[in-house]
């Protein structure tokens, strides 16, 4: 396996646990987050996984210990389910062009904020802007020790 597909392969692990946790049973859609992806040009990006994560992802247990995603349409357009009332962090990721998803620091660019909702008992759906933060690098090396 080549090294520089290490990146893809982490976000791609990275999607797959985050994903996991989702329960197909549970069908409300009283929740809603909406909104559109954007470049730094403000142009809406088609073909983005928007993922929802609950502020509370890693204390809650059993099927709430959700993160929901969607797929923006051609103009950036989304619109995700999320089931429940809670603060939300807004993450694009398109792998395949670069654009690794920013759970982690290590692929969080320093300059583009992480949008956020709120939805509540009595605010059940919420609206926002999500920017497409500028492509990931990807480093390349080499390892040696001592001897070699």
């Amino acid at each position: 396996m080549r090294r520089s597909s290490y990146p893809a392969l982490f976000a791609i692990a990275t999607l797959i646990l985050l994903t996991a946790f989702s329960s197909p049973a549970q069908t409300t859609a009283d929740y809603v987050i909406t909104g559109r992806v954007v470049d730094e040009s403000n142009r809406g990006v088609g073909g983005v996984w928007v993922f929802a994560k609950p502020h509370d992802y890693h204390q809650v247990q059993g099927d709430l210990r959700v993160a929901r995603r969607t797929l923006t349409d051609n103009n950036g357009v989304f619109s995700i389910p999320v089931g429940r009332p809670a603060r939300y962090e807004l993450f694009p990721e398109k792998a395949e062009a670069g654009y690794f998803v920013q759970f982690s620091p290590v692929f969080r660019h320093p300059a583009v904020p992480i949008a956020e909702v709120v939805l509540t008992d009595t605010e059940k759906t919420a609206s926002a802007v999500v920017t497409l933060a500028p492509k990931n690098g990807i480093l390349i090396g080499k390892s040696i020790d001592a001897n070699t």
